[in-house]
């Protein structure tokens, strides 16, 4: 039960707070420029927006992607 809470715990901490949504919106900021609009919403689209429907995904499918 521990490793298992383990594993999805270190997977979350991957899929949210991995480098490149550390090190990616500084950078994304400063080089847009005039664009800093669009440019933070297709980062909050695909920084924040797909890791949430992958949850809600796995949610709603617990045993995986097996087809046996």
């Amino acid at each position: 039960m521990f490793k298992h809470g383990l594993q999805i715990g270190l997977l979350l901490f991957g899929m949210f707070f991995g480098a490149g949504n550390l090190i990616f919106p500084p950078s994304l900021g400063f080089i847009s420029g005039g664009m800093f609009a669009p440019a933070i919403l297709g980062f909050l689209l695909s920084g924040i927006g797909m890791p949430v429907i992958a949850l809600i995904i796995g949610t709603f499918n617990p045993g995986g992607f097996a087809y046996v």
